[in-house]
This record gives C-alpha cells, structure tokens and sequence, in this order.
C-alpha cells in the first residue's frame, strides 16, 4: 500500500512539471528521474510565514537605539527562549 502511494505522489510530480522520469517500474521504483527547474525553485522557496523581516540581532541594535529598552528586552527574552525552545 505505501508503495502505491509514493507512485502516485511520484506520478503527481512528474505530472505537475516538478520532477522529469524516464521509465516508470510500477509500483516500486522510476528509472531516470530529474528533478526540474521547477522543483529546484521549490525546494529553494521560504513560505512568507517563515520569512523574517529583520534579523533579531538587527531589531534588538534598532530597539537599542531607538531608546526603547523594555521592547528590547522583552525581544531579547523572546530570541532566548525561541532558542532554548529550538536546542
């Protein structure tokens, strides 16, 4: 059964321009399978949700000089504890 469905997602991305194969030996494998410029882009795209419009080393200098040390703060608290909750 999960041999079929990885032919079908396989199948999905040749038939959506993202990968480009050769011959397909159903239902365990593709013989000469490229992936496409297509799908490079796409692995090299980043959702905007995941975009940061400035780095937090960048917002907490502005924040700093901006004179506004209890949202620097409250940044630095953030960046610590995003990255304790990432280690």
């Amino acid at each position: 059964m999960n041999n079929i469905r990885l032919f079908d997602e396989f199948e999905w991305l040749a038939e959506t321009g993202y990968i480009r194969t050769g011959q397909s030996l159903f239902p365990y494998s593709f013989r000469d399978t490229l992936l496409t410029v297509q799908g490079l882009n796409v692995l090299k795209a980043t959702p905007k949700s995941l975009q940061l419009k400035e780095m937090v080393g960048e917002k907490l200098v502005r924040l700093v000089r901006e004179g506004s040390m209890e949202l620097a703060k409250e940044a630095a608290r953030a960046a610590v504890a995003l990255g304790v909750e990432n280690a």
